[in-house]
């Protein structure tokens, strides 16, 4: 133990990161891959979102991926908001663009890991060893969750009118269920339900198509929050199935957006 202390220190001192295998302190919550295809030009959208603990303020959090030649590249996910006491969600990009100019970038099966490096010390998932693997046209994948409450932010800008748009994924364990979002526009002092609602075709992005449930068994849900001419809204999202209920309520925070019209 006091050798590991002693190492750990060194590496901090020195200005490198000691890797360790990550408990929580890093973990993969959500990844989406999605194609689609406008005038001959085709791309590839992945999107990823992480979990970390917040042990520190400066912190670095890396998806690395490897592209079909085997060579791995990375990219610095961005913060987005904090979930539950102590931890925090970041969200990463990956783009896949056929330009047509000789070298077109075709769509490809991502193989992936995270790293989380704050303190000194660089933290892992990469799914025990295994790496994770998404494929190019998958949809949703979750990861450690049955539902999810998907491309959150915790501002909007330029909002028009009084209907707040969002969207669900969940894993479908069986053909009946409800979805619900459970809302209010004044701190709680009244709460509002909205009903979120399937559809077999989930349609996204740049003339892109996916079949609803995903390959991997995830639905997307659509929901509308009547808010009015509201500036704030807190919300969380309750998924009743088989005789459970699954919530995502943001780690217990519940989700906040704030509305800048």
């Amino acid at each position: 133990m006091a050798k590991r202390f002693h190492y750990l220190l060194l590496s901090a001192v020195l200005g490198f990161a000691a890797v360790a295998q990550a408990a929580d302190e890093v973990k993969l919550l959500r990844a989406r891959s999605v194609i689609s295809s406008k005038y001959g030009f085709v791309h590839q959208n992945a999107t990823f979102d992480v979990k970390v603990r917040n042990l520190g303020y400066d912190k670095q959090v890396v998806l690395h991926y490897r592209e079909p030649d085997g060579a791995w590249q990375q990219t610095k996910l961005r913060y987005s908001h904090p979930t539950g006491p102590d931890s925090e969600v970041w969200l990463g990009h990956v783009a896949r663009l056929d330009q047509r100019n000789g070298q077109p970038m075709s769509p490809a099966s991502l193989e992936f890991s995270i790293s989380y490096q704050v303190n000194g010390v660089e933290f892992r998932d990469d799914n025990h060893s295994r790496n994770y693997r998404i494929d190019s046209n998958e949809g949703e994948l979750l990861f450690d969750r049955v539902v999810y409450n998907s491309g959150y932010g915790p501002v909007l800008t330029n909002f028009y009118g009084n209907t707040l748009y969002g969207n669900v994924v969940l894993k479908n364990i069986a053909p009946e269920k409800s979805v619900q979002v459970v809302y209010s526009v004044d701190n709680w002092q009244t709460v509002k339900l909205a009903n979120a609602n399937y559809s077999p075709y989930f349609w996204t992005g740049w003339y892109s198509w996916l079949p609803n449930p995903s390959p991997a068994g995830f639905e997307v849900w659509n929901y509308e929050l009547d808010i009015g001419d509201a500036n704030r809204v807190d919300y969380a999202i309750r998924y009743g199935v088989a005789g459970q209920e699954y919530w995502d309520n943001n780690g217990g925070r519940n989700y906040r957006v704030e509305i800048m019209r």
